[in-house]
């Protein structure tokens, strides 16, 4: 009876400014950007999100995974999962070019307890380094793209910086598993 949805109790707070604390199905909390319509609300409605693509992921984790790359982090939320499995022996290096969305990976990371595991980089990847204007649309932080909008007053315009991944990490890293969400950039 424990593992039924709809009995088990689901907690949601608004802290206030377009944030939410909600808890994952296993009580771990997450902190939510409220006004995004996508994910957000498979969270807040029963903590259950992308649940394939983790079990996914977590069928590459072994012992021998050090480096995991979540590339479009988001709210953090492959992050923490990733974090979580690899808390012993590895890391988590999230990049995310929207600064809200960077903010709540990095608290997100605090309130779990996960926050030496999880390196928040506030900047997006690609195949060069360059200053971009990001296009996110109205209500949907989640869903930004490089480059200028068809209908700019349906867009929040953010300037970011994009980097290759190989100028961020040392020269000896190796990366063992990474997730890109990055809008088919």
């Amino acid at each position: 009876w424990h593992t039924i949805d709809l009995v088990r109790p689901h907690s949601r707070t608004y802290l206030g400014n377009g944030v939410s604390l909600t808890y994952l199905p296993d009580q771990s909390p997450v902190l939510v950007n409220t006004p995004d319509y996508y994910g957000p609300l498979n969270l807040i409605n029963g903590g259950r999100y992308e649940e394939e693509n983790i079990s996914l992921l977590f069928s590459f984790v072994d012992d021998h995974t050090r480096t995991f790359v979540d590339a479009g982090a988001n709210l953090g939320y492959f992050s923490l999962r990733l974090a979580e499995r690899l808390r012993q022996h590895g890391k988590v290096l999230a990049f995310e070019p929207h600064p809200r969305m960077a903010d709540l990976t990095r608290y997100n990371a605090i309130i779990n307890g996960v926050e030496p595991v999880v390196t928040v980089h506030q900047f997006g990847l690609s195949d060069v380094e360059a200053e971009v204007d990001f296009s996110f649309p109205k209500g949907h932080m989640g869903g930004g793209v490089i480059g200028n909008a068809d209908q700019p007053e349906a867009f929040d315009i953010i300037r970011s910086r994009v980097r290759k991944l190989d100028d961020v990490l040392d020269a000896d890293a190796t990366v063992d598993l990474m997730k890109i969400d990055v809008e088919g950039h």
